[in-house]
């Protein structure tokens, strides 16, 4: 899990295996079809309070809350795992997990080890 500023919220990436980048052993964390969904398709509900007062379809975050009142709303590349009426509304647009996913690698660490922690002010 970590915080994303633009999205206003936490985001949590589930590990989906083993890789390297550049010859380095690391694992590979990435979003779901839940990275963006309103939390409406599992049922708890915990960010409908990103709504602004209307929650979008799956896929696509309302994140004016929190952007000062400008209108402003989040998604992933090509509305990957956003509900399908985005892609019928746009020509153009084919998403593919392998390009417009969210990833992170990390480095397995053997030793215990501190992470510096920088405030951002979001």
């Amino acid at each position: 899990m970590f915080h994303g500023c633009a999205m206003c919220r936490a985001l949590w990436l589930g590990a989906t295996g083993s890789t390297s980048f550049q010859s380095i052993p690391g694992r590979r964390f990435a979003g779901g079809r839940l990275l963006l969904d309103n939390r409406r398709q599992d049922g708890d509900g915990i960010d409908a309070c990103f709504c602004s007062g209307e929650c979008m379809p799956d896929g696509v975050l309302n994140v004016t809350a929190c952007r000062y009142g400008a209108p402003a709303f989040v998604s992933m590349p090509h509305f990957l795992a956003a509900d399908q009426s985005y892609r019928d509304a746009v020509s153009g647009m084919t998403p593919d997990p392998a390009v417009h996913n969210l990833y992170l690698i990390l480095e397995p660490v053997r030793k215990p080890f501190t992470l510096p922690v920088l405030q951002d002010n979001c």
